[in-house]
């Protein structure tokens, strides 16, 4: 068996398709995320195939700064335990020197062993582990306050400000953000930083997907002013829910549970420093 990997193409949509359909027949994206991947994020979509045929692929991404990202790692089902999956991390660590990324992280559920086992026998461990809490969106009309953004040329002098508030990762589609200088400018730079200028503060958006959620991995003020323009954004992207990332400890979850958040799944990132 002959496998070799290289950087996706147009031409392999289809392929990728049949991949994550088999992988994942209850969660795909890759059709959505296509252009993003392909063209508007800093690193590739890596394919490994097998005697010519896409059996697997994943993605590197840069987050910000020196900090990057891996996701949507496939093998069809036909094709596990076959050494694909190594295979995809060799070729991760090509690309990341390319990029001259200095940490790289990805996340699993906790209950994915085989996930977690590949990533640590490649030098990953695990940094935290998180609980997501999900509220359905209410359907409103109206903007009920007035936020706006913060523009990202003041994205890093007004952030910074609330770095010692925050957790050690933000986290949006279940991508997580460390926090660490730089990352201010990143958020503005996505329109996902808001200020009211009355020391309310969210950041709130998404990757991709906004149908399924509006995440909000940080908020600083009036909880249920700011949770109300948060439904006002979710409502107006056409999201299901707003959802939130807090590290399973977090004092916070019971509190948002009491405003109407449900507790949903717990999630793992790992990290590796180069």
């Amino acid at each position: 068996m002959d496998i070799i990997t290289r950087t996706i193409t147009d031409s392999d949509r289809e392929e990728c398709i049949y991949v994550e359909k088999g992988a994942m027949p209850h969660n795909r994206y890759i059709n959505d995320v296509w252009n993003m991947f392909l063209y508007e994020t800093d690193g590739d979509l890596i394919g490994a195939f097998v005697d010519g045929k896409l059996q697997g692929m994943g993605k590197l991404t840069r987050l910000y700064q020196d900090y990057g990202w891996l996701e949507t790692l496939r093998v069809h089902p036909d094709f596990q335990n076959m050494g694909i999956g190594q295979k995809i991390y060799d070729a991760y660590f090509e690309h990341i020197a390319k990029l001259n990324l200095k940490s790289v992280g990805m996340y699993t559920e906790m209950y994915n062993k085989i996930s977690k086992h590949l990533a640590e026998k490649n030098g990953f461990e695990v940094k935290a582990e998180y609980t997501e809490i999900l509220k359905p969106i209410r359907n409103i009309d109206t903007n009920p306050t007035q936020f706006k953004l913060v523009s990202k040329e003041n994205g890093e002098e007004f952030l910074s400000q609330y770095y010692d508030y925050m957790d050690d990762y933000l986290v949006i589609n279940r991508t997580f953000y460390p926090v660490d200088k730089g990352l201010g400018e990143f958020l503005a730079s996505k329109n996902w930083v808001y200020t009211d200028n009355k020391e309310n503060v969210l950041i709130g958006g998404y990757r991709f997907q906004p149908e399924k959620a509006f995440h909000i991995p940080f908020i600083k003020g009036d909880i249920d002013k700011i949770l109300d323009f948060a439904n006002y954004l979710g409502c107006k992207a056409g999201s299901k829910n707003l959802s939130m990332l807090k590290p399973v400890n977090s004092t916070l979850i019971d509190l948002y549970v009491r405003k109407g958040f449900s507790i949903d799944d717990n999630y793992m990132t790992l990290w590796i420093d180069l």
